[in-house]
């Protein structure tokens, strides 16, 4: 009789790496995010972990929380006072980095941001939410090119046959809840592929954080660490109301008063 104790605890062993590289993806990328907010042109104003800022919550259901592993607001930091708001979902595998995303590995994401979407204009009205909300699927596996085919399909409402077809019949059943017209949520939808491993997402983080700093300045690994510390915050248990994540915040983690020192003007 064979003994498969040794394979189920490498599977048990890998999922836990799985699990963990995932994470730790979600956050170099919502640590390269936060970044985006120190720029003197930039008009992003925050972003929230896990889930919206506490005053969108308060009126969302659990599934819109749970969707959003990123929000970045411009503007405000709510939806009602915001100009954009991208809702992310992110999406990091090992065992499939090579594998294209199809429908069907975008269809559980595609319900929920219908579901989000659905909450949202209850609340602000149709208009606002489609002027202002917008939303991202990110993944370090590149996006298959029927699928964004058979997404222009939708949208376009034209029929198509083949694997495409087949594609957009799964999209169509993902939002078949969705009580709007499909290309007003399609629309609004980017998907990201390919956007590389762990190791170069935070090798992109310390490129950045090189450039503001001196040569051989001793504090630049601190300071990664201290910015990968508060976004681990932010997105973990005990953080519920205070997800967001704004310049202050950044510059505080980083040790400097003001945007200037980093981005100094010429004289």
């Amino acid at each position: 009789m064979s003994n498969d104790k040794t394979g189920s605890a490498t599977l048990a062993i890998d999922k836990v790496r799985a699990s963990k590289a995932g994470h730790a993806f979600h956050e170099a990328w919502a640590a390269r995010t936060a970044l985006e907010l120190l720029p003197p042109s930039t008009d992003l104003t925050a972003i929230t972990l896990e889930g919206f800022d506490e005053r969108d919550e308060q009126s969302l259901g659990v599934g819109a929380v749970e969707i959003a592993d990123l929000v970045r607001y411009h503007g405000a930091t709510d939806v009602a006072g915001a100009h954009l708001v991208t809702v992310v979902q992110f999406k990091y595998s090992i065992a499939s980095a090579e594998t294209a995303v199809r429908a069907a590995d975008l269809a559980s994401t595609l319900t929920k941001f219908a579901t989000t979407d659905t909450e949202l204009r209850a609340i602000h009205g149709n208009d606002h939410v489609f002027a202002v909300v917008r939303y991202e699927f990110a993944t370090n596996r590149p996006i298959h090119e029927n699928l964004r085919k058979a997404i222009s399909a939708v949208v376009a409402g034209i029929k198509e046959s083949g694997d495409i077809g087949r594609q957009a019949c799964q999209i169509a059943q993902a939002l078949k809840e969705y009580p709007h017209p499909l290309h007003d949520l399609l629309q609004r939808l980017e998907l990201v592929g390919s956007k590389g491993s762990l190791a170069e997402a935070e090798r992109a983080i310390s490129v950045m954080l090189a450039a503001w700093s001196e040569p051989s300045d001793p504090d630049a690994e601190k300071r990664l660490l201290k910015l990968r510390n508060l976004i681990r915050i932010k997105a973990g248990p005990g953080s519920e109301t205070d997800k967001r994540v704004d310049r202050v915040a950044v510059l505080a983690e980083l040790d400097v008063e003001h945007e200037d020192r980093l981005y100094p003007t010429s004289d």
